[in-house]
């Protein structure tokens, strides 16, 4: 224990439990992250006390699973999650125990854990680590192994079958045959757990450094057609001349392409997926075509995202990206075309649409990995950006006031006159001065009052 960096909060927070005639031990990821050499983010505890004890000892506790013995102590600016020792009844919802008994040793906590490589623990009374399962063992060889039998394990909460996937991606690691075989026999359970839950454990799972292993065990074990099977349905579609890959593999791998990022990572994974619904074939030539699938594509990830209850900001973005990742840029723009391609998809869009749009070019035949075409388009954004003050409505130099004072009636004709201000701005940018609107304004009278 010594060896390891561990902050001195958390060595006071198990020294006063020590010394109040407790056992407390290091357990969960902090544990698997030293036994790998990595620097641990989140600290877990387990002891003998019981929350109501652990409550009496420190100033500031949150009772945040109090019913499963779990409580968070808040000790001088560290967060520890604090759980008793326990063993759990049969869990007939399949999430939680039916019942929690709090009167067991260290060692029978440990064994209702999900995996081996979270099933161990360190004392912080002498450093020795617990490890009843060889989960020391599965670390070095790289396996995600159920423990006990992975059948029951999955049973109690079929959730674990996605953290089970979550895992390998995030450590780069294989799943242990047994374990493997139970997720594709139970795959179907997966559907009773809450959309919130998988949601979460999906993210994560989108997040880690390699989501490309994640998305294809979805696909293998048949997780994926159970809580995603407009995705799942992707499979085997075959596509045009620029693919090697059908659409299912060719997003996955989008995905992998895009930086770390939520929104940019379920971008890339569903800009393609109305490709099935709207595919056709040339009768003449044989050609693949995929007519506006970016349309459907956006309609159908909305549902898709809604269903799992991601925030309506995070629909909101991806449905944009995944609507306009098939801009067709040519050095002939002109300036106006880019401009009004910017107050379209908001400056606030623009890095992430290029990022989904070089990431699905990578994610192409080698010889079609052309970006240059992209790489110009970023240069001419950049310039016009610093070239141009004015996008939105916001940033034209009158208000929808200064109509009203000109005898413009408000309500929706003030809109209409703004926007087609906007649209002269974007047009010709040296027309965004207060006196030069103004006058244009004036002009529009005649259209929006006088006819």
């Amino acid at each position: 224990m010594n060896k390891m960096s561990i902050p001195f909060e958390l060595k006071e927070v198990a020294n006063i439990l020590l010394q109040n005639g407790f056992q407390v031990f290091l357990v969960g990821g902090a544990v698997r992250d030293f036994c790998l050499h990595k620097k641990p983010i989140d600290f877990d505890i387990a002891t003998n006390a019981l929350p109501s004890k652990v409550i009496k000892l420190f100033k500031r506790v949150i009772p945040t699973g109090i019913e499963h013995g779990t409580v968070t102590i808040l000790y001088k600016g560290l967060s520890v999650e604090c759980t008793t020792f326990r063993s759990d009844g049969k869990y007939t919802d399949s999430r939680h125990p039916d019942a929690v008994n709090f009167n067991v040793t260290i060692e029978e906590d440990l064994s209702r854990r999900d995996f081996t490589i979270n099933a161990f623990a360190i004392s912080f009374e002498d450093g020795k680590l617990i490890d009843l399962f060889n989960g020391y063992d599965d670390l070095k060889n790289k396996l995600v192994r159920a423990v006990g039998n992975p059948i029951e394990r999955f049973t109690e909460d079929p959730l674990r079958m996605l953290r089970a996937i979550r895992f390998a991606a995030k450590l780069h690691f294989i799943i242990e045959k047994n374990t493997l075989n139970a997720i594709k026999e139970l795959a179907p359970s997966i559907t009773v757990v809450s959309k919130e839950r998988i949601r979460e454990e999906f993210s994560k799972m989108l997040l880690s450094s390699e989501p490309l292993l994640g998305l294809n065990l979805l696909h293998e074990t048949n997780i994926l057609q159970y809580i995603i099977p407009e995705l799942s349905n992707c499979a085997g579609v075959t596509q045009g001349e620029f693919h090697y890959l059908d659409v299912l593999q060719h997003s996955f791998l989008v995905c992998q392409n895009t930086p770390c990022n939520l929104e940019l990572r379920l971008a890339g994974l569903f800009h393609d997926v109305a490709k099935p619904l709207t595919r056709t074939i040339e009768h003449v030539t044989g050609s693949i075509h995929f007519y506006k699938h970016e349309i459907e594509g956006e309609k159908l990830a909305k549902t898709i995202l809604k269903q799992l209850t991601f925030p309506n900001v995070v629909v909101d973005n991806v449905c944009l990206l995944i609507r306009n990742h098939m801009f067709n840029y040519t050095s002939d723009w002109k300036d106006k075309t880019i401009r009004n391609f910017i107050a379209r998809v908001g400056i606030e869009n623009l890095d992430a649409l290029i990022q989904l749009r070089l990431a699905d070019i990578k994610a192409l035949k080698p010889e079609k990995q052309d970006i240059s075409r992209i790489l110009e388009f970023k240069t001419r954004l950049d310039r016009i950006l610093q070239e141009t003050n004015c996008f939105t409505l916001k940033e034209l130099l009158i208000n929808g006031n200064d109509l009203i004072n000109l005898g413009f009636p408000s309500g929706k004709t003030i809109g209409l006159v703004l926007q087609e201000l906007l649209q002269t701005v974007l047009d010709d940018p040296s027309q965004n001065k207060r006196e030069t609107l103004l006058r244009i304004a004036e002009n529009l009278k005649q259209k929006y009052v006088y006819s």
